[in-house]
């Protein structure tokens, strides 16, 4: 069983400095050796099915296009 941490911090809303979670995401073969992605949300683990990650990930990607992340 691995596990890798692509992300984790603690975030905070943009005007509301007390409204804050704890987000973690990354990579774990916890179940069965299958390669999948695991949340982890204010201490809260999940992880998801290979169908509900790639729906996750293209939703962020385009999110991340939406608002322009892609471009310098």
């Amino acid at each position: 069983m691995t596990t890798t941490v692509f992300y984790h911090n603690i975030i905070h809303d943009k005007e509301k400095q007390d409204i804050k979670i704890e987000l973690e995401f990354g990579g774990t073969s916890f179940y069965g050796g299958e390669n999948l992605m695991y949340l982890r949300i204010d201490g809260k683990f999940m992880v998801l099915d290979r169908e509900t990650g790639v729906k996750f990930f293209n939703a962020v990607q385009k999110l991340g296009t939406y608002l322009s992340f892609d471009e310098p």
